[in-house]
């Protein structure tokens, strides 16, 4: 027998417009009361009865465009299974998903492939975004016609974009300076890599890391931030560098032995620099904070080579976009404004 809202509305004590506005995610309503009721539906079996809504959507070419840069590196794998399952669930409503990846960060192939999602026609884009003025000006184009923007994984605040999902980036990096300056000695130096200059979530987590490191711990000397795009090997010899003139001359009586160094990665990186500091033969004077609970990341903390990970949950970044769209655009719902962030969790080899 289906489950009614008058059903859900008793075993909760509220009433079916307290509940039509829970299930709906309109109008005002505590978030505990929210929550109580969204458990109780669930657990009730409750299934919104959308089949009339999608015969009345037949025929029409509805299309979801989803936009995915750095699609090469293994996070970024992560999301887009998050995006295939969204687009396996909407499928069945009538929807298309239209996914364009580009291997790396690529401000010209992401605005061309933006351009390919709009004459394509699609009703509503998620896209990770980049920030030249011409991107930005399409996008605000897109909105002015009544296309409503999702980005995820990196923002892009002054825009018309209508909301973003994903990390919190900004706190992210403050996140890293406290674990840091809570297992370096005193007057070490810390080494930030990042990936591109010109990334918000990249950018974000690196000003968040050294603005809260040099709040926290001013004794320390924060070396001047480089950029590794993204690439292993990059990473690699950035972090080399700086290591070999610390532990890479043997029986030079200056290099110090003691746990002087810490290396954070606000993106990808960690296999190159795990790589350094062995080829450095500073394994155990080196400590390393790097995000994103990759494979090879799993992999690298449980053998003891950087002390935490911190992850951002790749699935929602990639699933719910998506599926922010589709019940604006299928359910009619209102357009979600504020952001969707994701949780930001710390990883020791102990608890991988």
């Amino acid at each position: 027998m289906r489950v009614t809202l008058n059903q859900i509305a008793e075993a909760a004590g509220v009433s079916r417009g307290t509940v039509d506005r829970a299930l709906n995610h309109r109008g005002r309503i505590n978030p505990e009361v929210a929550e109580r009721i969204l458990r109780i539906a669930k657990e009730m079996g409750y299934r919104r009865n959308l089949a009339g809504r999608a015969l009345a959507m037949a025929g029409k070419d509805l299309r979801i465009g989803v936009l995915v840069q750095a699609a090469g590196t293994p996070f970024i794998q992560k999301v887009i299974e998050g995006i295939k399952e969204a687009r396996t669930q909407v499928r069945e409503f009538g929807f298309e998903v239209v996914i364009k990846t580009i291997p790396n960060i690529d401000s010209e192939q992401a605005l061309a492939a933006l351009r390919e999602l709009s004459a394509e026609g699609c009703s509503g884009i998620a896209l990770m975004p980049s920030e030249e003025p011409e991107f930005v000006g399409l996008v605000n184009s897109l909105a002015g016609q009544g296309i409503p923007i999702v980005t995820f994984n990196s923002d892009l605040e002054n825009s018309g974009r209508q909301c973003f999902v994903g990390q919190d980036s900004m706190q992210s990096g403050k996140v890293a300076a406290g674990l840091m300056g809570q297992i370096l000695a005193p007057a070490s130096r810390v080494l930030v890599i990042s990936g591109h200059p010109d990334f918000a979530s990249h950018r974000n987590r690196t000003k968040g890391f050294t603005d809260e490191l040099s709040r926290i711990r001013g004794d320390l000397n924060i070396l001047p931030v480089q950029y590794a795009m993204d690439d292993e090997a990059k990473a690699e010899e950035i972090a080399y560098q700086v290591l070999q003139d610390r532990f890479g001359r043997a029986g030079n009586e200056n290099v110090e032995t003691v746990e002087n160094i810490g290396i954070y990665l606000s993106a990808a990186g960690l296999d190159g620099v795990t790589k350094a500091v062995r080829r450095a033969e500073a394994s155990g004077s080196v400590k390393v904070i790097s995000n994103d609970l990759t494979d090879d990341n799993i992999r690298l903390i449980r053998n003891g080579e950087a002390e935490f990970l911190i992850g951002q949950d790749p699935h929602t970044q990639g699933y719910e976009p998506v599926m922010i769209l589709f019940r604006q655009l299928f359910e009619n719902r209102p357009a979600r404004m504020d952001p969707l962030f994701t949780e930001i969790t710390i990883k020791t080899r102990y608890n991988v």
